[in-house]
């Protein structure tokens, strides 16, 4: 219930002050890490669960349709368990480079449910995806070893 709660407030947080972030209309997205660490630290189920509540909670808090944000992330955090079963996942270099292929797939996975459900997408992908791809590259090692401590205090009070 912890790791929903913290997946909430980076809901809140980056909806809510991401101008503070922001770098040429990029900024991180805090939600899709947390959902990558968690899959690559948890497993596929949680990693779907955290990425569907991470999604519904980035579309409450935002203008966008809920059920598309639902579906990336819930997809995205499934990939990175199936990611975790594949390889030995609990090292910064494979939540690195996770980071940055699911951060790609989820930019185009976003665009085209965009593109299908509204019949347009609002993305600018042209220009931003360089940028967003940084952004979450830079904070994927913070990120990580924060939620990585997150989930070995939360097995220890068990």
């Amino acid at each position: 219930m912890l790791k929903i709660g913290v997946i909430l407030a980076a809901a809140f947080f980056e909806s809510s002050f991401s101008n503070f972030w922001t770098w040429h209309g990029a900024r991180p997205d805090f939600v899709l890490l947390l959902v990558v660490s968690s899959g690559l630290l948890e497993g596929p189920e949680a990693g779907l669960i955290n990425g569907a509540a991470g999604g519904l909670f980035l579309g409450l808090f935002s203008d966008s349709p809920s059920g598309i944000f639902l579906l990336s992330y819930g997809v995205i955090g499934w990939l990175s368990g199936f990611i975790r079963e594949r390889i030995y996942a609990d090292t910064p270099l494979v939540s690195f480079l996770s980071s940055g292929v699911l951060t790609l797939l989820n930019l185009g996975l976003s665009h085209l449910l965009f593109f299908l459900f509204r019949g347009y997408s609002s993305l600018n992908l042209a220009d931003l995806w360089w940028r967003i791809l940084l952004f979450n590259l830079l904070f994927s090692f913070p990120v990580f070893f924060l939620y990585r401590r997150l989930v070995l205090s939360a097995k220890k009070q068990k």
